[in-house]
């Protein structure tokens, strides 16, 4: 260790948190100094080592080179945060677990919380000094007592259960359970009748810890407080609704998998997803999306299951094998309605209209014929897509390492660095939240457009313009014409980027799209990234 490190590291007892935090940043400018130790010993001050795990704060990549820096800690320190923190980092990574140290690294927390009286630190100290509660036999009785005041008074779940943990270590489960049992068991009452269902939820789990409940039996509850969560939500806005409803029962729907004993639970809830879901269908049609009445959701499902569609598996490859929207289909359908003559009496142009009521867009004609159609038969398939969905969830919860092991080694359309954000917006649609995976995958598609015309010299540079910028999606859309079917092509176009039909990306992207019409078209685009992730020979006619 150098002298500059030395001069930046010294930092005098009594500093702790953020000002910790910004004296060493104030002393790294004042020496105007930088090392490896400096930048590890920054990370280290800001790791939450609470809610952040250790493993994923410090990188793989970086983890070896800081391990090395960070061990041990040097005598010159003396504030009394950053030698718990740095014993912390060694207690994790270098495995130092023999009594003496463990003593050390909690009297070190202990020190820091006597100073400070932040519970964080208080529990760190506990965590640690659980696996030598021997060396604390004197002090068990004052941390009982700072614990159960914090349980009592803090009415946070997430704190409490892991109070209530090391509580247990230290003064045993029968204890804690005659002290805490009606506790938990009231608050979980007074938090659900008061409406904050999120607090009753997560008192369930300070109940598994007592072990006043097992583990389906805090499944079952927890469904039910998500049932009620969902009628109350019915109750509060009879005059309106709310489209999130559907979801909040399904989450109740999803904890009962694998559980026994509980199928009245289970119908109870399946109706009301099925009630919320045609009622979510009636009120995006009335922000002007076509949803053909004439469709019969009910019908659809039973469609399916005559053709053996029963499960996660089944559901999800049939979710595959649809088709894009064909434009022969789509041609033919314009005219048997020019035949009819409906649209030309009647409908024969149609305009696009901003926020603002501005025209962006028009058509008329058959172009007009053409756009509605589009949009009748995405909804269509937005419909099956829906029907699917239902049956993969019915089937019971997918955890992420299920979905990663279904994923394949690539694709053209995804370069490999992006795999990780195209999972992550996969995934939110298997977890049934279609506005994050609306808002993570559109983006993402224009990066599609562009890695799929470099890898087949396709230039995407407007080297013709002062600025030489890449083209929006909409260009690099169309520069990537001769790669993609017909079909894609003209679906995609429609779809994401043409002012005269849907422009679903400029209206996302801008803050236009209602979060109703998000989620209702968030279906669509999980969808898309399905068929460039799993299905891509499907979209494209020739490659290089």
């Amino acid at each position: 260790m150098n002298q500059e490190e030395i001069n930046i590291l010294k930092v005098d007892d009594g500093l702790y948190g953020n000002r910790l935090r910004q004296n060493l940043f104030l002393s790294r400018n004042l020496f105007d100094y930088e090392s490896n130790l400096i930048k590890a010993v920054a990370k280290l001050i800001r790791w939450d080592f609470i809610l952040e795990d250790h493993k994923t704060f410090f990188k793989e990549e970086e983890k070896d080179q800081e391990v090395l820096l960070l061990s041990p800690p040097p005598e010159i320190i003396v504030n009394k945060e950053l030698l718990a923190r740095w014993l912390d980092f060694g207690m994790c990574f270098i495995e130092i677990n023999n009594p003496q140290q463990l003593k050390v690294v909690t009297n070190a927390y202990l020190d820091v919380y006597s100073a400070t009286g932040e519970k964080k630190y208080f529990l760190r100290a506990l965590q640690f000094g659980r696996a030598v509660k021997g060396m604390f036999k004197a002090r068990i009785e004052e941390f009982n007592r700072i614990g159960t005041g914090y349980i009592q008074r803090d009415i946070h779940p997430f704190w409490q259960d892991k109070i209530l943990a090391v509580l247990i270590s230290f003064c045993g489960l029968k204890r804690c359970k005659e002290d805490f049992t009606t506790f938990f068991m009231d608050q979980e009452a007074n938090l659900a009748e008061k409406g904050d269902f999120s607090g009753a939820r997560k008192t369930l789990d300070c109940q598994k810890t007592l072990q006043i409940l097992k583990t389906d039996e805090v499944k079952i509850k927890c469904a039910e407080l998500y049932m009620a969560e969902g009628d109350s939500w019915l109750e509060k806005n009879a005059a309106t609704h709310y489209v999130g409803v559907a979801d909040i029962y399904l989450k109740g729907f999803r904890k009962l998998h694998s559980v026994g004993n509980c199928e009245d639970l289970r119908k109870e809830l399946l109706n009301r997803i099925e009630v919320q879901q045609v009622a979510n269908n009636k009120i995006l049609g009335s922000f002007g999306v076509n949803l053909l009445p004439e469709i019969d959701f009910e019908k659809l499902r039973l469609g399916w299951a005559l053709l053996g569609v029963s499960d996660f598996n089944t559901a999800f490859y049939a979710l595959l094998d649809f088709k894009m929207i064909s434009a022969k289909e789509v041609n033919k359908l314009i005219e048997e309605e020019k035949a009819q003559g409906y649209y030309f009496n009647e409908m024969m142009d149609s305009v696009s209209l901003s926020s603002r009521g501005t025209q962006v867009g028009f058509l008329s004609g058959g172009d007009a014929i053409g756009q509605r159609i589009r949009m009748r038969l995405r909804e269509f398939l937005l419909a099956n897509i829906q029907a699917l969905k239902l049956v993969m969830d019915v089937d019971g919860y997918k955890d992420a390492d299920f979905i990663a092991g279904l994923m394949p080694q690539s694709s053209p359309f995804i370069e490999d660095e992006r795999c990780r954000i195209f999972f992550k917006g996969l995934y939110a649609g298997f977890e049934h939240d279609f506005e994050t995976a609306a808002y993570i995958l559109t983006p993402q598609f224009e990066y599609a457009f562009k890695y799929l015309a470099i890898n087949n010299d396709i230039q995407i540079v407007r080297y013709q313009d002062k600025q030489q910028f890449d083209n929006t999606m909409g260009g690099c859309l169309e520069k990537i014409r001769p790669l993609l079917s017909e079909d894609t092509f003209l679906e995609l176009q429609s779809f994401l980027t043409d002012t005269n039909q849907l422009n679903f990306r400029n209206n996302l992207l801008h803050g236009i799209s209602r979060p109703g019409m998000v989620k209702h078209f968030g279906k669509y685009v999980w969808w898309l990234a399905l068929k460039m992730v799993f299905r891509p020979q499907e979209l494209l006619k020739k490659l290089k």
